[in-house]
């Protein structure tokens, strides 16, 4: 017999799909902040995230009206309806994030807004993302989301989670660096406590005003030598329509790209494309096209190496769709073909004489 399936394993179900690990679990809680307009973001790790995690920042705050539905799913403020998908400019607007961490985990919220501060709420929640509880407590404006027993009620997910814990600890600081990395005026941290009680810092940046300093303080200055700063437009021209040309509408399109490269030299790259981070107005994507295009380009100038890139495209909403997968890291370009074409044309360019700091890998 056909039976619907109950609602609070539907809810494990899905929440599963949107925290998939500690990497994506991170992810949320940092995009979360910087939609908040944090300056200051501290991820701080326990035991390499086996013992919990903390996502700490100077946001807005969340305001009182907003406790009760803070965490049940798809109650957002970024959109009311599909369409809005159109515009959305936010890292989140599903309304998922934080109702699936309550699923997979213990989590509490303690959040100030400047008018609160200094004293906030310490917001304690259900299984289900109902508010259990709320207590006054000391906070400056920002808000900390404070996770422990991630996975613990999915048994396999949660012994997959500690026998490959190295792994994940290693995933969770890539995708920090990915956002340290672009976020430009903004302080990303992420640091990690042991059992002994000894905090480490993984990754810092100090709110530059460039990509080039934050790629410094990633991975050191010693590499500034070896990278080139990328700042270019793209123009795309393509016509919509039907077969009789009277009803062609002509577009152009022009899209902004900068980012950093490797320079085209020997010894310059690197034996694997392992520090190679793409986005879609700053946000963190998986682009294997773009990124084999960026390979076989650089790799006509420098045939043994791979690059190490950072490269951020400026599009219009409307030109991708980001509501693909649960993670949001799949991302579906509307004018693929005609993006890469404009890129091996400035290549083209650049062997016709054109500089590089002209935009041209």
């Amino acid at each position: 017999m056909i039976k619907a399936i109950d609602k609070s394993s539907v809810h494990r179900i899905c929440s599963g799909q949107v925290i998939l690990d500690l990497a994506t679990a991170v992810k949320e809680l940092v995009e979360n902040s910087l939609d908040a307009g944090a300056t200051t973001v501290e991820v701080r790790l326990r035991e390499q995230g086996a013992d919990g995690f903390d996502v700490i920042d100077n946001g807005k705050g969340i305001s009182a009206d907003n406790y009760e539905t803070l965490a049940l799913k798809h109650y957002t403020s970024k959109i009311t309806k599909f369409e809005d998908l159109d515009g959305v400019n936010s890292f989140g607007f599903r309304g998922e994030a934080l109702s699936s961490l309550c699923a997979v985990s213990e989590m509490t919220v303690t959040t100030a807004t400047e008018e609160q501060a200094p004293f906030g709420a310490r917001l304690e929640f259900e299984r289900s993302g109902r508010l259990k509880g709320t207590t006054t407590c000391a906070r400056e404006h920002g808000t900390t989301v404070a996770v422990r027993k991630l996975f613990d009620n999915l048994p396999v997910r949660l012994r997959e989670f500690k026998k490959n814990g190295k792994k994940e600890f290693s995933k969770c600081l890539d995708q920090v660096q990915a956002y340290a990395l672009v976020s430009t005026g903004v302080r990303i941290s992420c640091s990690n406590q042991s059992s002994k009680g000894d905090r480490i810092l993984q990754v810092a940046t100090s709110g530059n005003r460039t990509m080039k300093e934050n790629f410094a303080n990633v991975f050191g200055t010693k590499l500034l030598h070896q990278i080139l700063e990328l700042e270019f437009n793209l123009t795309l021209d393509s016509k919509d329509g039907d077969a009789d040309e009277d009803r062609y509408l002509f577009r152009t399109e022009r899209i902004r790209v900068t980012g950093l490269i490797s320079k085209p030299l020997p010894n310059y790259g690197r034996s694997a494309g392992d520090r190679q981070f793409f986005y879609i107005n700053k946000r963190p994507c998986d682009l294997p096209k773009l990124a084999k295009v960026v390979n076989e380009v650089y790799r006509t100038y420098n045939a043994h190496q791979y690059p190490m890139v950072v490269l951020d495209l400026q599009l219009s909403p409307g030109d991708f769709d980001v509501n693909v997968t649960p993670d949001k890291r799949t991302i579906f370009l509307h004018r693929e073909k005609d993006l890469f074409q404009a890129l091996r044309v400035i290549e083209r360019e650049k062997k016709n004489g054109r500089s590089w700091r002209a935009g041209c890998f």
